[in-house]
């Protein structure tokens, strides 16, 4: 198989959809259960849940057809940003707003594979040089999501990467935090040498 081969469109290995319309402000929706993410809510592949709007399940018509399934991606359609958020069914029940598209891959895609492909320099550079630009914001339309190429390599090699993956991100953030308590000893140490040196 040539590396031609080897990559196929999203469209071909993927249902997309807009997300829910939502056309008031959102104190004039009742509270309640259903989570609705925004873009604001997304950064670093991840899901703010101190922000999160709730609003009633009667206030999203036909909500079965909108509810988020575990293993789909959300992306941003909008922004210079384009952010992105694999869903595992936390929060519960959650939709998500027309600012994304929702992408449900095929028994061909493992959606931790998809979701970590769509966060590398290829895809990256991709929307970069087919992003919509408008008056006022800059977006990316459904037609060249669709055609966005992705390596079709086998399930047991996507699920490798994945976990190859997800360890790193592990690691990384476990570094991080270390690096983070390892600083504020430090501060701490050193204004120790002020204090004692006033006293």
């Amino acid at each position: 198989m040539s590396v031609v081969d080897l990559y196929q469109p999203l469209g071909k290995l993927c249902s997309i959809r807009t997300g829910q319309t939502f056309k008031h402000a959102w104190d004039q929706y009742l509270p309640g259960d259903i989570a609705v993410f925004l873009p604001r809510d997304i950064a670093e592949e991840a899901i703010d849940t101190n922000s999160i709007i709730r609003i009633n399940e009667f206030e999203v018509p036909t909500l079965h057809k909108h509810l988020l399934q575990k293993g789909e991606i959300i992306i941003v359609n909008k922004g210079t940003r384009l952010n992105h958020f694999l869903y595992q069914s936390e929060p519960k029940q959650a939709v998500a707003t027309t600012a994304f598209y929702v992408i449900t891959p095929s028994k061909l895609l493992l959606p931790q594979f998809l979701n970590w492909y769509l966060g590398q320099p290829e895809a990256k550079n991709y929307f970069a040089l087919n992003t919509t630009r408008g008056t006022t914001i800059s977006g990316i339309s459904k037609p060249i999501l669709e055609q966005l190429p992705v390596p079709l390599i086998s399930l047991a090699r996507q699920e490798y990467i994945a976990e190859v993956a997800a360890a790193a991100q592990q690691e990384q953030t476990l570094t991080s935090q270390w690096l983070q308590q390892k600083q504020a000893f430090t501060d701490s140490f050193l204004w120790e040498q002020i204090n004692n040196y006033t006293q």
